[in-house]
């Protein structure tokens, strides 16, 4: 990523653009622990994951997990720790190269929904997961605090990557791109090399980063706290 392709993107939003989906039904999934019953609120979406292919939503709340099939129109489905959750409190949501979704907890460990549940990734339950995305040859990258790891599926161990820099402490997102990993925090938006070498991007431009995204014509979006 060059820096002279950095393009700075100011438009403000417009609010007669936004509209509320306001027709919904929602669905309570068979719970896989009989006699539990949460009364979590799950209004507040912290992370959005999109299926691209079967266009299927996952929203990460503080309440659980919310799941919009948009074939389905207006009907949704909540999930929270009686269907196999680690805990009702959910941080962030990836969608794998297979569609499977996967999400991390406030409260720590990795969750995958295969087979029409919740299971439980079998390694670094303990550990909280701050940022989880898709690896394009299949898996996830996840990120804590201070360490990186390449998962390559639910039954695979985790693999760290190696960071020799202390910048990249508290990720706020993370974008794989090529051999490479894309790392922004309230610090910048570094490139980790497959080396352990951190280097900045577009420092001059990007003091902050809150979130990657790419589009579909390759297009990577940067979001940061502020203009300058």
């Amino acid at each position: 990523m060059s820096t002279n392709l950095i393009v700075p993107w100011t438009e403000e939003s417009r609010a007669d653009l936004i509209e509320p989906w306001k027709e919904r039904q929602v669905l309570e999934p068979e719970s896989i622990y009989p006699g539990w019953t949460n009364f979590v609120s799950q209004r507040s979406i912290r992370a959005i994951a999109i299926s691209p292919k079967s266009r299927h939503i996952w929203m990460a709340t503080w309440g659980g997990v919310l799941s919009w099939r948009q074939r389905e129109e207006t009907t949704y489905y909540r999930y929270s720790s009686e269907h196999g959750l680690l805990g009702n409190s959910v941080c962030c949501v990836c969608v794998d190269e297979e569609e499977r979704p996967w999400v991390g907890h406030d409260e720590g460990g990795l969750v995958y929904f295969e087979n029409n549940r919740w299971n439980v990734y079998a390694e670094r339950k303990t550990e909280i997961f701050r940022v989880i995305t898709k690896a394009e040859s299949g898996g996830i990258w996840a990120a804590t605090s201070n360490s990186i790891y390449r998962i390559q599926g639910p039954h695979q161990g985790s693999v760290p990557r190696l960071v020799n820099n202390a910048v990249a402490e508290y990720p706020s997102t993370l974008l794989e791109d090529g051999n490479e990993l894309l790392l922004g925090n309230n610090r910048g938006l570094f490139r980790l090399t497959d080396t352990g070498d951190l280097l900045e991007v577009g420092p001059e431009l990007i003091k902050s980063c809150r979130s990657l995204s790419r589009d579909a014509q390759g297009r990577i979006w940067i979001a940061t706290d502020t203009e300058d």
